[in-house]
């Protein structure tokens, strides 16, 4: 970075960032308890609900990148913020489906235009050298955010209680809030304007963009069996200790912090991305595999097969932001 004017906003996206990350990793941690002994869900319907909102939030990525490029991505970003934690403070209140369903597809849609308007947004306050560097410094500190939250919630998953899990979903609403004050601070950004005469959806008409984009979405799946699948398999599927899932969290995010920044050095171009997103591709293919195995195992045989799949997996997330950077 060449200039206070860059770092600062920088600064305090990024510390917004780390508070965020905090608090999901303690909703990360205790969600899927407190959606099913809490709210009351079956492990079926949680699952039904988050699939549903997991597929909304990615159609919904597209059009938000799209309004904050013409309208600006800061205040979109706080509004993302805002959204996600008036879903987190009215869970508590989720005791039917369709409730429960309403707040997730909204956190999920909050959770994914927060991804597509934060882009923008570092795309604005960020040198064009210096935006994967950027990215791949914010992607491990907030891990290390998600690790420090995974290792405080593994306190309430010991204690299993009700009170104890809706603290974890309301500290989380409040990580949210924290953020969108600190985003306040950036300068306001100017709204890109549209080239005369460019067309609309002009990334839809980009085959090669969007064949990229389309393996780089199948491989991200990954992330989702980190944050969703991992916690309703090792609680339903396996007979490893419930604290056991804080640790795999702590193991994921530690990874990524320790090594993100090093496994972008490499890549400076087309063919390192590829080979990266290949390797990624193959590591997820063997940590899901790994975790299948763990079902129907005594606890000490799964809580280490769980831990080999939770490793194969963040390897796989390191190329994937390697690659997709």
């Amino acid at each position: 970075m060449n200039s206070d004017a860059v770092r600062g906003p920088v600064r305090f996206l990024t510390i917004a960032s780390f508070v965020t990350t905090v608090g999901s990793g303690l909703y990360l941690a205790g969600s899927m308890l407190f959606f099913t002994r809490v709210v009351g869900l079956s492990v079926s319907a949680v699952g039904s609900g988050l699939a549903i909102a997991t597929v909304a939030g990615i159609l919904s990525g597209l059009p938000l990148g799209a309004v904050a490029d013409r309208v600006g991505p800061r205040g979109r970003y706080v509004a993302t913020q805002a959204v996600q934690a008036t879903a987190m403070f009215l869970f508590p209140m989720a005791h039917s489906f369709a409730v429960f369903l309403a707040l997730v597809t909204v956190a999920a849609i909050g959770q994914r235009g927060a991804q597509a308007v934060g882009g923008a947004l570092i795309a604005r306050i960020s040198e064009p050298g210096e935006r994967t560097r950027v990215r791949s410094h914010l992607r491990a500190v907030t891990n290390l955010g998600m690790g420090i939250g995974a290792a405080a919630a593994g306190i309430a998953l010991q204690l299993d209680s009700t009170t104890g899990y809706t603290l974890l979903i309301l500290a989380n609403g409040l990580s949210f809030l924290a953020a969108a004050g600190l985003l306040l601070k950036i300068p306001s950004v100017e709204p890109v304007p549209r080239p005369p005469g460019a067309p609309r959806m002009e990334a839809m008409r980009d085959r090669p963009y969007l064949a990229l984009s389309l393996l780089c979405g199948v491989i991200a799946f990954q992330y989702d069996v980190v944050s969703l699948v991992l916690p309703l398999w090792l609680v339903s599927h396996t007979t490893a200790p419930r604290w056991w899932l804080s640790a795999l969290l702590v193991v994921n995010t530690a990874v990524v912090v320790l090594f993100q920044v090093r496994a972008t050095r490499w890549v400076r171009g087309p063919l390192p991305a590829s080979t990266a997103l290949r390797g990624a591709g193959f590591l997820a293919l063997a940590g899901c595999t790994v975790l299948t195995l763990a079902a129907g195992t005594s606890a000490p045989v799964a809580a280490a097969l769980l831990l080999v799949g939770v490793l194969l997996l963040s390897s796989g997330e390191l190329g994937l932001a390697a690659g997709a950077f």
